[in-house]
C-alpha cells in the first residue's frame, strides 16, 4: 500500500509542475531547423525545440504545422521566454488545437 501511495504522490508532484502553452504558428520552415532542433516562429516568440529525443508522433505534428495553425505543448516545467526564444528540452504532449479568436 505504501508503494502505491508513493507512486501516486510522485505522479501528483510531477504533474503539478507541468505547464501547457498554446502557440499560433507564424512560420514553420524546415530550412530554418537546426541539426538537432525544430525552429518555429510563433505569435509569442521563437520556439527552439531540442529534437534528438523527441517522440516521432510529436515530431510529425510539429513539422506539419502551417502558418495560422495553433499548437498546444505540455512540458514538465514552466516555459520561460529568454531573448525572444522559448527553449524546449522535454515535451510531455503536443496537440494541434483550434486557435482562439
Amino acid at each position: 500500500m505504501k508503494k502505491i501511495a508513493v507512486l501516486f504522490l510522485g505522479f501528483i508532484s510531477a504533474s503539478a509542475f507541468a505547464a501547457t502553452t498554446t502557440f499560433k504558428v507564424v512560420q514553420n520552415n524546415p530550412n530554418n531547423y537546426g541539426e538537432e532542433s525544430i525552429q518555429i516562429k510563433t505569435d509569442k516568440g521563437q520556439l527552439a525545440i531540442y529534437a534528438v529525443n523527441l517522440k516521432l508522433s510529436h515530431t510529425k505534428i510539429l513539422t506539419s504545422l502551417k502558418k495560422g495553425e495553433c499548437v498546444s505543448i505540455t512540458t514538465p516545467d514552466q516555459l520561460i521566454k529568454y531573448d525572444g526564444y522559448y527553449s524546449v528540452d522535454q515535451i510531455n504532449s503536443v496537440k494541434k488545437v483550434p486557435c482562439s479568436k
